[in-house]
């Protein structure tokens, strides 16, 4: 009987679940510098501003099972924007479920959406103003500007349902249009994300949160535009069909100022999630 009792002790240890267990070793946070830039795409020190940021809200307390920690968080949805592929993020991270890599994915999605007000807002100080046009000035002499402006197509997964075909930009494929802001530094001051891939650029600027205030509030400057935007009083495009040659140095300082591609480039670059070079943005369109 003892005997018979000690193997169905053995059995119940084997049949419960073992705790998870996250190593020190296996901790990567202990790379090197230029390995987190290659995976993450983000220094040492930034990510753990990022994580000191974020860990209020993501810090989980269980008695149940030991939880995913924040900075392993922080790491799959940082190796997730990296990579733009849920696999990928699977293999770098020890002992995370596939469903637990989506959901953490969503949450520090949601969670940075929500906080990017913070850090994504247009100058309104006077001084911010009057540094940010002496700045683009010196670029190559265009007076007065206070942003570059632009749309770009993000590709997504097929949405599905009867909007379906408003998702299908001019390029054939299913996406959102993005409109951005930028400063001289290639930082976003302004963004729009909530319209699909068939809707053009100046529609989204005309209804844009942006525009009713330059509406509002005449700003003592102008956004500078490609030929897809209309022409106003805070926004300026291109000539075109220059005549003179004054119209024609317009153009040509207007083109060398504009650098909002580069910024829009560097994005990409750094969150290949959302470069179509790999595959369309996982997330569904609910999310956005």
């Amino acid at each position: 009987m003892a005997e018979y009792l000690l193997i169905l002790n053995r059995m119940r240890k084997h049949s419960l679940r073992k705790q998870r267990q996250f190593r020190e070793r296996d901790n990567p946070l202990e790379l090197e510098d230029n390995v987190l830039l290659q995976k993450y795409r983000f220094p040492k020190h930034v990510i753990f501003s990022l994580i000191e940021k974020l860990k209020p809200f993501i810090e989980r307390k269980t008695l149940r099972n030991k939880a995913i920690p924040p900075h392993l968080q922080v790491l799959v949805a940082l190796r997730f924007f990296a990579s733009g592929s849920f696999q990928n993020v699977t293999g770098d991270v020890i002992n995370i479920s596939q469903a637990s890599v989506s959901r953490i994915v969503y949450s520090i999605t949601d969670l940075l959406c929500k906080l990017s007000k913070d850090y994504i807002k247009f100058p309104t100080d006077n001084n911010e103003l009057i540094q940010l046009q002496q700045k683009f000035q010196g670029i190559h002499g265009f007076p007065r500007v206070l942003g570059l402006i632009d749309g770009t197509l993000i590709d997504i997964k097929s949405p599905g349902g009867l909007d379906e075909p408003l998702y299908v930009s001019r390029k054939g494929k299913h996406a959102i249009n993005v409109q951005i802001v930028s400063d001289n530094e290639m930082r976003i001051i302004d963004i729009v994300v909530k319209w699909p891939g068939s809707t053009h650029d100046s529609f989204i600027w005309t209804y844009s949160q942006l525009r009713n205030k330059f509406e509002s509030n005449p700003p003592n400057g102008w956004l500078l535009g490609d030929s897809g935007y209309p022409f106003e009083p805070w926004l300026l495009t291109p000539i075109l069909k220059p005549q003179t040659n004054s119209e024609r140095k317009y153009n040509r300082s207007h083109k060398k100022t504009r650098i909002v591609e580069n910024t829009i480039g560097l994005m990409k670059m750094v969150f290949r999630c959302l470069d179509n070079s790999g595959r369309n943005l996982l997330q569904s369109i609910e999310s956005l």
